[in-house]
């Protein structure tokens, strides 16, 4: 299918709410015959029947309580911890007694993780996320702390790597061996006990900083005459009467950006965004920053980027600069000449004194220069209704990969996330993994966009797990009173290109969970996925 195919296809019909909108504007009904036909339509996934859940679906609760967390997470580690025990105990044996033992506790870790790292991201309760986050703290403690067990690594040594059944085993074992040597396996006993300690610290200040831009609730109140140009109506009602408070999550930001017609306006909620959570997590990223140098240096590296950097393609802080810097050279000319065409806009717009183009004035100008090529992004938006462009998101990934897609009746954290298994279309027609779709905004939520891996593909003897995660959004949800959610086109290419990765993790499978869902490729399947809009 050609690419452009793909926009077409995600462009609907508009709502009849909108279409009767537009009719009365226009005299010609040019808008909706440019729509696709009805033949490319999708049953709504707000409508589907649900399948029953698969026996090996994931398994979450919106009713997770502190206390469950905290027993969740003593649990995974009591036995992983015994796993590792086992393995030193077969220190002079055989692969499988030591490698074996070890990625497969790896596995079972990684699987049981979720339920208690996700509602970090995802729960309503603030105690709860909170719990979630010690858990998930305790958990990468948990991890870190396999590579300083100097008895697990003399026994992996000891067998070494060469004694793997086959190609992918020795793969994860010579991973191991590697993370061991870069984990600080050669330190001293009191260098390893600093070492894991500023990990820890680590851990815990970006926890805190996610979890205090997730829990931020600021919101700039405008007058609805400073909103000009933007849908105030989108807004909750402010203190004073004529006012809005936006805040600083993504559906509530990007349209003052774009749309905000006074310069001030647009200043306002930048300045407001650039500072979120400032008195606070300013000194837990300039701490972290300095742990991470004292690390790298205990471990021999000149730099914390030089330690990320030497297993990569890059190798070296060296290389890796000198390619930015080669493709900034390459683009500074293009960039000045948007950069013109944006300041003769303001200039237009502003008057002669209007001052170059800030930062905040970008989205704005973008929007405007596209409109002199005729492109109207509010109108555009009635033209992608959110289930509309989920239902073919998901219908052009199945006929691309040969794929089915069931919504399926599991338990799930809060009433708008949706299950989905993944099928083969041809052969066994085995299940291959799951994916949950959580793409509106609510309190306490992750504010940006990802996807979450919920379990890693692996199998352990005759016993496969397959892979699942969920793709966290925050778009443009329906309004209250029933219409339908607008999507801008930005968020139509988000939405694409985060399924990406959600295919990238639910078709990965490995036997060891160290090879599921590689992250050193990630950004790939996105980016090419998204190039076909």
């Amino acid at each position: 299918m050609p690419a452009g195919a793909f926009a077409r296809r995600l462009c609907g019909t508009a709502p009849r709410s909108y279409i009767r909108h537009l009719a009365s504007r226009a005299s010609s009904s040019s808008s909706s015959s440019s729509s696709p036909s009805s033949s490319t339509r999708v049953m709504s996934t707000a409508t589907q029947q649900r399948a029953p859940a698969p026996a090996n679906t994931p398994r979450f609760t919106a009713n997770i309580t502190v206390a469950d967390v905290e027993n969740l997470t003593a649990d995974i580690v009591r036995e992983y911890s015994a796993a590792l025990d086992a393995c030193e105990r077969g220190a002079g044996g055989s692969w499988e007694d030591t490698f074996g033992v070890t990625l497969a506790a790896l596995g079972r870790a990684s699987a049981a993780s979720a339920a208690v790292t996700l509602p970090s991201m995802t729960h309503s309760d603030a105690d709860v996320r909170k719990a979630s986050t010690r858990g998930k703290d305790a958990l990468k403690a948990m991890f870190d702390d396999t590579f300083t067990r100097v008895g697990v690594y003399a026994a992996l040594k000891a067998v070494g790597a060469e004694a793997a059944p086959d190609a992918e085993a020795a793969r994860a074992s010579a991973y191991l061996l590697r993370e061991f040597e870069r984990k600080g396996a050669a330190l001293s006993a009191d260098d390893q006990k600093i070492y894991m300690r500023k990990l820890g610290e680590i851990e815990e200040l970006c926890s805190s900083f996610c979890a205090a831009v997730n829990d931020d609730d600021t919101t700039v109140e405008y007058t609805d005459e400073e909103l000009e140009g933007v849908d105030v109506n989108a807004y909750a009602v402010g203190s004073a009467p004529g006012t809005r408070l936006v805040g600083l999550i993504a559906p509530d930001l990007m349209p003052v950006m774009q749309f905000a017609k006074r310069s001030e306006t647009r200043k306002r909620i930048a300045h407001a965004k650039a500072k979120q959570c400032q008195d606070v997590n300013t000194e837990r990223f300039l701490r972290v920053v300095a742990l991470r140098d004292e690390c790298a240096k205990m471990l021999g590296y000149a730099s914390h980027a030089e330690y990320m950097l030497k297993p990569k393609m890059a190798s070296t802080p060296e290389r890796a600069e000198g390619f930015l810097r080669d493709l900034l050279e390459k683009a500074r000319g293009k960039l000045a000449d948007d950069l013109a065409d944006l300041q003769k806009l303001k200039d237009a717009e502003e008057g002669p004194d209007a001052g170059p183009i800030q930062n905040w004035d970008v989205s704005y100008y973008s929007r405007a220069f596209k409109a002199t090529l005729g492109v109207d992004e509010a109108k555009i938006r009635e033209y992608f209704p959110l289930e509309h462009v989920k239902c073919q998101i998901l219908a052009i990934y199945q006929e691309l990969l040969g794929l089915a897609f069931t919504r399926v009746d599991a338990e799930v954290w809060h009433e708008d996330v949706e299950c989905y298994s993944v099928c083969e279309t041809e052969g066994e027609k085995k299940v291959l993994g799951f994916f949950y779709l959580d793409l509106f905004p609510r309190p306490g939520k992750y504010t940006h966009q990802c996807v979450y891996p919920l379990r890693p593909s692996f199998s352990e003897g005759d016993d496969a797990t397959t892979a699942a995660c969920v793709n966290i959004g925050n778009l443009s949800k329906p309004t209250a009173d029933g219409k339908p959610a607008l999507l801008r086109f930005r968020e139509v290419e988000t939405f694409f290109h985060e399924f990406g990765h959600v295919m990238h993790c639910v078709l990965s499978k490995s036997k060891y969970s160290v090879h599921a869902w590689a992250w050193s490729a990630v950004p790939w399947p996105g980016g090419v996925e998204q190039d076909f809009l």
